[in-house]
């Protein structure tokens, strides 16, 4: 009759949980720089004012200041209708001034910005003549 055997390694050698996290770590922060390399290659270059903090982008000046949108003015009046801002860990915002370009916006992005009756109305305010 057969025999059965078992084989016990006697040297495992554990990894330290740090060096796990680290692993993590390092593919994660890859895998975010290649998204957003592959996702600003293929985007249309906009006008950006410049960033002055990379932590916070321009949200701590705006959140700051007590008529932000005197901020946006002159933004509009150096980039145009349709320009970016840089916002909080180094991403950026569109910013859409044009009334025509904002209602094309809202009728294509149907599934992603399904909004309630008061934002409707509120954006409706906003954007009406």
């Amino acid at each position: 009759t057969p025999r059965c055997t078992m084989i016990i390694p006697q040297d495992i050698q554990v990894v330290p949980l740090w060096q796990i996290l680290l692993v993590f770590a390092t593919f994660y922060v890859a895998n975010r720089f290649f998204k957003s390399y592959r996702r600003n290659a293929r985007a249309t270059p906009l006008a950006s004012p410049p960033r002055p903090s990379w932590l916070f982008g321009v949200l701590r000046l705006i959140g700051n200041n007590p008529d932000a949108s005197a901020l946006y003015e002159p933004w509009v009046q150096e980039f145009g209708s349709v320009f970016k801002i840089p916002a909080a860990l180094g991403s950026t915002r569109v910013i859409l001034t044009d009334p025509k370009a904002i209602a094309h916006f809202y009728s294509v992005e149907t599934w992603t910005y399904v909004q309630t009756k008061l934002h409707r109305a509120v954006i409706e305010n906003l954007v009406s003549d």
